[in-house]
């Protein structure tokens, strides 16, 4: 499996940067569009704000058929986690729900985000850096990266919908939550 891994950094930035500007010396009219192209991707994710930190508590293959596209969900009770995990396992009764991840809702939240249908198995969804959930006022903006199979992997040839769950500090009066991936491409707004 592969990972798209452009870690949009200041670092990787700079690193970028610094080659281009040797390419303009030379005189390359492409590079200079290709610097201008980092920053304005770098600079849609917010550069300020309170960093979260946040830790994986779960990630599945298979989360919501329901989700063809991107999503992103802020759960603050018990209630909507179990919901969350009774339609993901299908469970008629309590017994399946045992081994939920305890959170403690009075002082954590969950994020759940998921990439939507997949047509096979081996793609997952993965938290992209450790701690990035910044907050900003009352918006909360998380990055994730998806993982493919690589081409002339075995995969079974059926739908999935790869997330992960994130637990957090309690968030409290969010108005929107706004989920990006690896190359800082905004993929959806939820707002609460």
């Amino acid at each position: 499996m592969t990972a798209k891994n452009l870690q949009p950094n200041q670092s990787s930035c700079l690193t970028i940067t610094k080659l281009t500007r040797l390419s303009l010396l030379v005189g390359s009219v492409a590079s200079a569009l290709f610097i201008s192209g980092c920053q304005t991707v770098s600079g849609s994710f917010p550069e300020k704000g309170q960093t979260v930190p946040a830790t994986v508590i779960d990630s599945m293959p298979i989360c919501s058929l329901d989700q063809t596209s991107p999503y992103v969900t802020l759960l603050n009770s018990t209630a909507e986690l179990s919901a969350f995990y009774q339609d993901v396992l299908d469970a008629e009764d309590s017994q399946d729900l045992e081994d939920l991840p305890l959170v403690d809702f009075d002082n954590a939240s969950v994020l759940l985000a998921g990439i939507g249908q997949k047509p096979s198995s081996g793609y997952q969804v993965n938290f992209l850096y450790s701690n990035m959930i910044i907050k900003n006022g009352n918006n909360i903006d998380m990055s994730i990266t998806s993982v493919q199979p690589d081409a002339g992997d075995e995969v079974a040839t059926v739908i999935t919908s790869p997330c992960v769950l994130v637990e957090t500090p309690k968030l409290v009066s969010i108005a929107t939550v706004r989920l990006w991936d690896q190359n800082l491409d905004l993929l959806v707004t939820s707002t609460h």
